[in-house]
């Protein structure tokens, strides 16, 4: 049995590169709060609670901030145009941030914070649909919106239901789209390599989801909101009904493989993403985006062998210290992958 614990870190991978890009993440903060202002300060209060909530609950970086800077890092347009199409995207993303909140946890409304969502997606979409206006990737950005908004539909409406597991791995991938309405911005922008700039986007898309759910299992749980991950991990409701607590969740999810098939998920989107972006081809190549993704995708691999040796029918078998030693390893090795979209 392979019990040995990791020590190649003790944190999350995501807060190394959130650190990476913390100068121009605060920047752009600053830059769009400082813009709605302009129509109301009070409404921009509101909109930056949205993301202080936010910040307070997650384990890492919130991947929604990162990526315009992760993805802007192996291209070389204008800082101007960078800035803005990150406050937009930014503008964007708090209002779907607080959109789901409102859907998947059924939490009390604030009216405030409810008007500043409509600000923030008016402030975005104005932002990035002027880059790509009558440019090829205006359909990009078009299709995004709407796909978002269809398959968001479709998980408030099935996301209590634990039937039809291609239709949530499909539904979960699809509400979260709406980046490549950041990316088709990017891709106007930087016409040449608009190509690897949408193919990242859609295989990082995958990665991040699939990590996203891996990292709020609990809380999706909790919710009522039953993901791939733990629809796949029970055969009825009853099953469901049965567990009391994390640890029994995260047993469930261990013995029954769903985290491991997830894991082994992730793995293979994040060869596809990096395979991607190897590829591609610059003077100024890339490296603190190759480097953290071949980091990610060690410690993925290392906890894909990790489950396939001491999960499924081969940890029913063993006696309960040996058990509760692999679920604290677990708990670590996904908290040292946690990811906040």
């Amino acid at each position: 049995m392979n019990l040995v614990k990791s020590k190649s870190h003790l944190f999350p991978i995501s807060l190394e590169l959130f650190g990476t890009f913390k100068k121009e993440i605060t920047n752009t903060r600053t830059v769009l709060f400082r813009d709605l202002k302009l129509s109301s300060k009070e409404l921009s209060n509101a909109a930056e609670s949205i993301l202080v909530k936010k910040i307070s609950e997650s384990k890492g970086c919130l991947w929604g901030e990162v990526y315009p800077w992760l993805i802007s890092d192996f291209l070389e347009i204008p800082d101007q145009k960078k800035e803005t199409i990150a406050k937009g995207w930014l503008a964007i993303y708090l209002h779907t941030i607080y959109i789901d909140k409102c859907l998947d946890e059924n939490g009390k409304i604030f009216k405030n914070e409810l008007l500043a969502s409509s600000l923030l997606a008016k402030y975005g979409l104005i932002n990035l649909y002027g880059i790509v206006k009558d440019t090829k990737y205006e359909n990009i950005f078009n299709q995004s919106i709407d796909s978002s908004a269809n398959y968001e539909l479709s998980d408030l409406l099935n996301q209590n239901s634990i039937e039809n597991l291609q239709l949530k791995e499909e539904t979960a991938i699809g509400k979260n789209r709406i980046i490549l309405a950041c990316a088709g911005a990017f891709a106007a922008v930087d016409t040449k390599n608009s190509k690897y700039i949408i193919e990242f986007t859609n295989s990082l898309l995958l990665t991040l989801q699939y990590l996203d759910d891996v990292t709020d299992n609990y809380i999706d749980f909790k919710n009522n909101n039953y993901t791939y991950l733990l629809a796949s991990a029970v055969s009825n409701q009853e099953s469901f009904n049965k567990i009391q607590s994390e640890n029994e969740l995260l047993e469930k999810l261990v013995s029954s493989d769903a985290l491991l098939n997830t894991i082994s998920k992730i793995h293979s989107s994040l060869l596809k993403t990096i395979s991607i972006l190897s590829s591609f081809r610059k003077k100024r190549f890339s490296i603190t985006t190759l480097s953290y993704l071949n980091l990610l995708n060690k410690s993925v691999y290392d906890f894909k062998i990790y489950l396939s040796e001491n999960g499924g029918s081969k940890y029913d078998r063993l006696p309960k210290k040996l058990k509760q030693a692999i679920l604290k390893d677990v708990q670590k090795k996904i908290y040292i992958l946690s990811v906040t979209t």
